[in-house]
């Protein structure tokens, strides 16, 4: 449930209170690009973990295996699969996240040099900006890809 508020709550609204625990800096882009892709990969990775082959969490219960075993043995190894799916999902988003969340504080890094560009009416450097956060996004979804696929040709 406290997922779920945190990510209907607007980042616009919930950034002061970010910078105003974590102050206005890098942890603070941080923890909202975290709060912004916690709930898809709370999702997928919850789903993963109640994706066991049939039949396996019955042999679990048979064999009188503990909670932690069935979770070690049997629904971690299943959820592999949609862990990196969300890792592939939150690469992606985390960058575009941490840009907004640069953009509304106006410290540093890519957001704020969009944001400056904006208010100055540099529309080529404002372009710049938008360019390379979609091929940093984009790049990180590919390495995300990458591992994802190299890790399932290992099985």
């Amino acid at each position: 449930v406290s997922a779920l508020l945190v990510q209907s709550t607007p980042i616009v609204a919930l950034l002061p209170i970010l910078a105003r625990l974590f102050g206005y800096g890098e942890p603070t882009v941080v923890v909202s690009a975290a709060a912004i892709t916690f709930l898809p990969t709370f999702v997928i990775v919850g789903a993963g973990l109640r994706r066991s082959p049939a039949g396996s969490a019955d042999l679990f219960v048979v064999l009188g295996a503990s909670r932690f075993v069935t979770l070690r043995y049997l629904a971690l190894p299943a959820a592999v699969p949609s862990m990196l799916t969300a890792l592939r999902i939150a690469a992606a988003n985390s960058v575009l996240a941490a840009l907004v969340a640069e953009y509304l504080m106006g410290q540093a890094g890519l957001g704020s040099v969009f944001a400056d560009a904006q208010s100055q009416l540099l529309s080529a450097r404002a372009w710049s900006a938008s360019l390379l956060a979609t091929v940093l996004s984009v790049a990180a979804f590919a390495a995300a890809q990458r591992f994802e696929r190299g890790r399932s040709s290992l099985d």
